[in-house]
């Protein structure tokens, strides 16, 4: 293994070449493409290590370059799955198998308890978590995560919002008032990301605020961020607020990929490029679909329908679409989803939810493929 500050000069060969980007770099596009060029050079396997502020760069990189970039702060057990994925050389694939115990234990000492009513994304959310976090905890509900925190100590909750019978806000009041969580951070996760709604969560006395949905290199911030057990000189601890800004926390997509009914890249990407675990969403998505279907049914149907709860299965199934790669259909839960916020009656919106069962149904019989 050969370190250096700078790409050499004279044209050597290796197996891979890991070219990192200083965090605090200001980047112009033609420069960083001038050194992948040159590393391309010396390597078939060139990987970019991007700071999570250059997501954009990131995807430019592989387009063009066919490269493998990797988000900083760089994960042991990432960056191995991404060299074995490249086809390493035996005496890699050797090292690993002989080492693979000791390699990748890169997980914090901490515990974590995430909160969903929505299965698929409390699945997601938890094994992204079990990469990261020694200990995690599910609930599915805000009174199991209140009764958890009487029983035990949590170093992180990550607390969804928009949940039945008792809201994130309330659990997170419940939770402050017991004996071993009254200090623990709570970050609100919510696909509802209205202006304003971040300062609503932090004056209701949530620690944090994310959107769904959380980008691995997010949750890593996170848990460097709030873990209390992970030491300073490991990872720079990082100011979740300023390197992550409300307007940029679910960036738009590509306009070309917000006509795709599946967009198979973006369901791996917010799997962390594990392709049972983004199937899984996928599946678990259009399994849901049908109990939706219902529902507008039943509002179109019947007069003075309860609009609470409406909005209560739209919100739920937007929240899925955000972790399974269907662009079209999330957009469509999400523009009703604010307009029955804003006030809007079940009739204003009847195109958009003809638009919405139609949609449905074209991702149902898209999944398929991908699916099985």
């Amino acid at each position: 293994m050969t370190y250096r500050s700078a790409l050499p000069e004279q044209v050597e060969q290796y197996d891979y070449v890991l070219f990192n980007l200083a965090p605090s770099g200001d980047y112009d596009t033609s420069t960083v493409e001038g050194w992948v060029e040159s590393a391309q050079t010396m390597s078939s396997n060139v990987i970019v290590g991007i700071p999570s502020t250059a997501l954009a760069l990131s995807d430019h990189l592989i387009q063009k370059f066919q490269v493998q970039c990797v988000t900083k702060p760089l994960a042991r057990k990432k960056l191995l799955q991404i060299m074995v994925a490249n086809e390493p050389p035996s005496f890699l694939l050797e090292n690993i198998e002989d080492n693979v115990s000791d390699q990748l234990k890169d997980q914090a000492p901490i515990t974590v308890m995430a909160v969903d009513d929505n299965p698929a994304n409390l699945k997601l959310i938890t094994a992204l978590l079990k990469e990261r976090a020694e200990h995690v905890v599910s609930c599915t509900s805000g009174k199991d995560a209140v009764e958890q925190a009487q029983k035990r100590k949590f170093d992180i909750i990550l607390m969804d919002i928009q949940m039945p019978h008792m809201d994130g806000v309330t659990a997170n009041r419940l939770i402050k008032e017991t004996e071993l969580n009254a200090n623990t951070p709570v970050i609100a996760v919510t696909a509802h990301a209205m202006m304003g709604e971040r300062e609503r969560l932090l004056n209701a006395g949530m620690d944090d605020y994310l959107t769904k949905p959380i980008e691995e290199h997010i949750l890593q911030q996170v848990l460097v961020h709030w873990g209390p057990e992970i030491p300073e000189n490991v990872v720079e601890k990082l100011d979740i607020a300023a390197q992550v800004p409300e307007a940029e926390i679910t960036p738009s997509a590509e306009p070309a990929h917000q006509n795709m009914i599946i967009d198979w890249q973006a369901a791996l990407k917010q799997s962390a490029n594990k392709e049972d675990l983004a199937k899984d969403m996928l599946r678990m998505l259009t399994e849901s679909i049908p109990e939706v279907d219902a529902i507008v049914e039943a509002a179109l149907d019947e007069e003075g329908y309860d609009v609470d709860n409406l909005i209560h299965h739209i919100h739920k199934l937007h929240g899925s679409c955000s972790y399974s790669g269907v662009p079209r259909l999330k957009k469509v839960c999400a523009e009703i989803e604010k307009a029955l916020r804003s006030g809007s009656s079940i009739e204003d919106i009847e195109p958009e939810l003809f638009e919405l069962q139609d949609e449905m149904e074209k991702v149902v019989a898209s999944a398929q493929p991908y699916i099985n």
